[in-house]
């Protein structure tokens, strides 16, 4: 009987019943027929954020750390007088640690910088879990605009 139906229906311009209905659009707030739910992923910048964060502090920590292992033999210095008397005679050595910790800082704020330009990004990416970007944007805002504040402050005190 079911193909008498389908003759029947061909015959006279319409379709044979496929068994469900095609409309064209997904049920309200659901997913599309067919379809299972829609899973979302973290997002690629965002864990690179995250990453560059976590890369930028370590490096941070180490150029503290650098620093602070030079500072007892300039400790002993009274007078910038003395100090710029030490770098001529010496011609700069005993300062690398102080140089090399110096670049280190700049270094961590370039890869704070770029972590959080990544995170941003990774915040405006649709179809993705922010969880990442969220984490990596503020941990590189923090270390960018501690830094620059650092800096401003450390000049501002040397006026």
């Amino acid at each position: 009987m079911n193909d008498n139906q389908n003759q029947h229906d061909q015959q006279h311009g319409q379709q044979p019943d496929q068994g469900q209905a095609f409309t064209g659009f997904s049920p309200a707030g659901g997913v599309p027929y067919g379809q299972g739910p829609i899973v979302k992923k973290h997002s690629g910048l965002g864990i690179a954020s995250f990453v560059l964060a976590l890369v930028a502090l370590l490096t941070f920590i180490l150029s503290i750390i650098l620093i602070a292992s030079s500072l007892p033999e300039l400790m002993n210095m009274t007078s910038p007088e003395e100090f710029q008397q030490r770098i001529i005679d010496n011609n700069g050595e005993g300062f690398e640690g102080l140089v090399i910790g110096s670049f280190i800082i700049f270094l961590a704020v370039g890869i704070a910088f770029i972590g959080f330009v990544l995170g941003i990004i990774g915040l405006f990416m649709k179809n993705r879990k922010k969880v990442f970007s969220i984490i990596g944007t503020v941990l590189n805002g923090l270390i960018t605009i501690g830094s620059i504040f650092m800096l401003i402050l450390g000049l501002a005190t040397s006026i």
